[in-house]
């Protein structure tokens, strides 16, 4: 699949015509499907752009702080790409902000006649949110928390819910897993599907899930114990067991 996938984008890139790449960093983070892509992946996808001379440029607004068990999700195939973009856990939440980082030698000729201009950008507030952020994912290594964590849920799962027929394709990495599941199948309750009564029985129990469709996509807090890890768990096990 990968090397069909890289011999379409090279046929496309061979034209020297496409200007850039854009891509998450191996993983769709978006809400509804959570596919990981094969190992390798983003490693082959920098090699050809930088071949044919095409800019590659990374989506983290999703994957970046933390999230995937890296710092930034580039890191675990060690890809430097020409721009990426960041956002939502670049403040934790607590403000929005935005940025775009770039490669020294492709503004450095420009920098100095870079006018921007904004009616609410770069707040005091908001700067100061990102910067606090930054040092706390650097002093305390939280991507480290993230993999463990990440492990321990992918085997919790894994164990208890071996071989039931709503629980399929386990994937991820760090703190961001996804399962499937198959809204084929009746659940006795008039159109409901699969994951809309999971969704209920969940909520039921006072775990908060979003209904994602035919997958459970999980993004708990960094900042959670394992305590708190093993009891919203225990509530989504104990719930997907009585579909």
């Amino acid at each position: 699949m990968l090397e069909d996938f890289l011999n379409t984008l090279e046929d496309q890139l061979k034209s020297r015509e496409v200007a850039a790449v854009f891509t998450e960093a191996g993983m769709i983070t978006g809400w509804g499907s959570m596919l990981v892509a094969p190992d390798g992946y983003l490693k082959a996808v920098r090699e050809l752009t930088t071949r044919y001379g095409t800019l590659l440029v990374v989506d983290e607004v999703g994957s970046g702080f933390s999230r995937t068990g890296k710092m930034f999700a580039i890191e675990h195939e060690g890809v430097v790409p020409d721009l990426v973009t960041l956002a939502k856990a670049i403040s934790n939440g607590a403000v929005p902000l935005g940025a775009v980082i770039a490669k020294g030698s492709m503004v450095e000729k420009y920098a100095s006649a870079f006018k921007p201009t904004s009616t609410n950008g770069w707040t005091p507030l908001a700067c100061a949110a990102g910067l606090k952020t930054l040092e706390i994912h650097l002093r305390d290594q939280v991507w480290k928390a993230a993999d463990s964590k990440g492990v321990l849920m992918i085997d919790y799962l894994s164990r208890e819910l071996n071989n039931h027929r709503h629980f399929s394709k386990i994937r991820g990495k760090g703190m961001e897993i996804a399962f499937d599941l198959d809204n084929s199948i009746n659940v006795g309750e008039g159109n409901s599907s699969v994951s809309t009564k999971l969704v209920n029985l969940c909520m039921n129990e006072g775990l908060h899930l979003a209904d994602a469709g035919d997958c459970v996509q999980l993004m708990p807090p960094l900042t959670i114990t394992e305590d708190e890890l093993y009891e919203g768990l225990s509530k989504l096990v104990t719930a997907v067991k009585k579909l």
